[in-house]
């Protein structure tokens, strides 16, 4: 492909696309970047963001703040000359852009829980916070994968909030309250409760610990500036649900840095997670404590096979690199880009079944578009 043809422009009009402080738009913006395409986004973008969160950048959250100060964003009233020619992003088309001769048009939606038979979808990989970024790449990445590891199995972050039990294909999913309550009940001495700063820090200065080690989020809160470090010490990180939607970033730090994850929701990922492969798995309560005591017994052969696979996954198919590689190698000059979003789990968490392409996987999508492409 021509270095001229590397030119993105992004408008962006829907309210979904705004929600979640921005990290939508960071991570769209982000991937072009980070894949060396010149990005222009519509100054109406940085408008409706203001109207969100205030005037001033500095104020915003951090997914909108980094989002509209990435390193060499274009922020532009009007599509640039020549970059008419190049990828234009959009969830709303503009009818005044429409007849441009765009090389690719993307067009971003959130809907995964229908089957997509006459289209195949690209579904957008979910991605590490914004806030850790750019510590998850280049030389950072090597060191952070190197660290040398005090904890066999780590779990931080937050409860409130996490009581709600939304989705329930292929079986209900434990919420992370019901994750925590539970093996503060029963996983006895294997268990190690970090209550202040001081306890997980004499924790992680000490020697290795073949336990469970739970921080409390109140009393030893995570540093944003300390998480991705402190995850990387560690040989597994538990990853419950979030609130709405079981994806989080978490789940996706712990894969860049060696981490393996311990996951009730290996079907959310395109391609599917595989237990004893690059993660553990679990289901329900009884279920959950007999994979944590499976990683707190596992040998160290078996767990630097999984660790390293679990390292080759995100470099194959997380990385934000790995969708625009996907945009570029697809042929068709219309694409539906899919998005992980929680308001979209919220409204229709129970059309989740079978025959969603989130289930199904992207290769399966799209079996009926050359009926849709016949009427063209």
């Amino acid at each position: 492909m021509l270095e001229t043809e590397k030119v993105v422009y992004v408008k962006f009009q829907e309210p979904e696309t705004f929600r979640e402080n921005g990290r939508h738009i960071f991570a769209i913006l982000n991937a072009f970047a980070i894949a060396n395409y010149d990005v222009y986004l519509c100054s109406e973008v940085q408008r409706k963001l203001q109207a969100i969160f205030g005037q001033s950048i500095s104020d915003f959250p951090p997914p909108a703040r980094l989002a509209m100060t990435l390193p060499d964003l274009k922020i532009v009233d009007s599509v640039p000359s020549g970059a008419d020619k190049g990828i234009y992003v959009f969830d709303r088309e503009d009818k005044n852009l429409k007849h441009l001769p765009w090389r690719k048009r993307l067009k971003v939606k959130f809907d995964m829980f229908s089957p997509y038979r006459f289209s195949k979808p690209i579904i957008m990989p979910y991605a590490v916070h914004p806030m850790h970024a750019m510590r998850v790449i280049g030389e950072s990445l090597k060191l952070l994968r190197a660290s040398s590891r005090k904890i066999r199995v780590l779990f931080a972050g937050d409860l409130e909030g996490y009581k709600r039990r939304w989705i329930r294909f292929p079986y209900e999913k434990l919420s992370r309250v019901d994750v925590i309550s539970a093996l503060k009940a029963r996983l006895g001495e294997s268990l190690r409760l970090a209550n202040t700063s001081q306890d997980l820090h004499e924790i992680l200065d000490s020697t290795y610990t073949r336990q469970f080690v739970l921080v409390d989020n109140d009393g030893a809160r995570i540093e944003w500036s300390q998480w991705v470090d402190i995850i990387a010490q560690a040989d597994f990180f538990l990853c419950p649900p979030g609130i709405v939607m079981p994806m989080c970033h978490n789940i996706v730090e712990a894969m860049a840095v060696g981490t393996i994850p311990i996951t009730s929701y290996p079907e959310w990922f395109t391609p599917k997670l595989e237990h004893m492969k690059n993660c553990i798995v679990f289901d329900d309560e009884n279920h959950l404590i007999e994979k944590v005591e499976l990683a707190l017994q596992m040998s160290e052969s078996e767990l630097n096979m999984i660790r390293e696979n679990a390292m080759k996954y995100h470099e194959l198919h997380l990385r934000p690199e790995t969708f625009i590689t996907k945009v570029e190698e697809r042929e068709e000059d219309r694409l539906n880009i899919l998005m992980y979003s929680e308001y979209n789990v919220a409204k229709k968490s129970a059309k989740l079944n079978k025959n969603s392409v989130l289930i199904r996987g992207e290769s399966t999508a799209g079996e009926w578009a050359w009926l849709a492409n016949s009427f063209r």
